[in-house]
């Protein structure tokens, strides 16, 4: 499910619980509306309400964190390409053919992850076992040290291939976790089941008609930005690709 089609599901089913409140308080007698009645069910929303937002609290900082982590780890990988460059230039002309490859193995990662079409990063990553920093690793291996020097240039470029390497696979492992699709039910409920509430006692005039649409719309936009944190190479928020185009200008040089 997309992040706008959860968030607008989320803002139905909050005005939904609404229209309900505004409904029942009409059919309900007045038996059912007295204080007593009043004070247990803003006791109750407000521990519905206090749930609602202890844990959308916590899965939006956890969504952040994974958000930014995979950003910095982007940043990380591109400084160590530049990196891996510059040891391969200053090891000698040898290498270069494989700073080539290293170039090109670049301009295709940028094209497998910031794609155009929704939902074919995760599809085309899993298809690439990462065969091309594979490869240069393998041609790292193969050059022939002759000095001092070129050994220890030969050691840290491998050094920067395995951190490549692991950072590739630690940026879609550290993905920030959609809503599994019980705990969005879950979620949609509360909010339903506390609009409701609201609605069954509110004021009848435009102000708190505003203020609970108002309210319910912003509910839905945390959910939103939830599933979009959590799919950071795709949708409106997305880790952007300027480190590794900035690292890629600066290749060869």
């Amino acid at each position: 499910m997309s992040p706008t089609a959860a968030g607008a599901i989320v803002f139905a089913c909050a005005l939904a619980g609404m229209l309900l409140g505004m409904w029942l308080r009409n059919r309900l007698p007045p038996l059912h509306l007295d204080d007593d009645t009043q004070s247990s069910v803003r006791e109750v929303n407000g521990l519905i309400a206090t749930m609602t937002a202890l844990i959308l609290g916590l899965v939006t900082a956890s969504a952040q964190d994974s958000f930014t982590k995979v950003a910095a780890a982007v940043e990380h990988t591109a400084a160590d390409v530049v990196a891996l460059d510059r040891l391969l230039a200053r090891f000698g002309h040898e290498t270069t053919a494989i700073r080539g490859e290293l170039r090109r193995a670049v301009e295709q990662r940028i094209k497998a992850i910031w794609v155009d079409e929704p939902g074919t990063t995760a599809a085309r990553i899993a298809s690439d076992p990462a065969q091309d920093f594979e490869l240069i690793g393998a041609r790292i291996i193969d050059l022939e040290a002759r000095t001092g020097n070129q050994q220890w240039l030969k050691s840290r470029a491998l050094e920067s291939i395995e951190a490549l390497l692991a950072a590739r696979w630690g940026i879609f492992a550290g993905r920030g976790s959609t809503i599994p699709s019980a705990f969005f039910v879950i979620i949609t409920f509360w909010l339903a089941a506390a609009f409701t509430g609201y609605t069954l006692f509110a004021p009848r005039n435009g102000t708190m008609t505003g203020i609970l649409v108002v309210s319910a719309f912003s509910v839905a936009c945390v959910i939103f930005l939830i599933l979009e944190l959590g799919s950071p190479f795709e949708g409106r928020i997305a880790v952007s690709d300027d480190a590794l185009r900035f690292a890629l200008a600066h290749l060869g040089q």
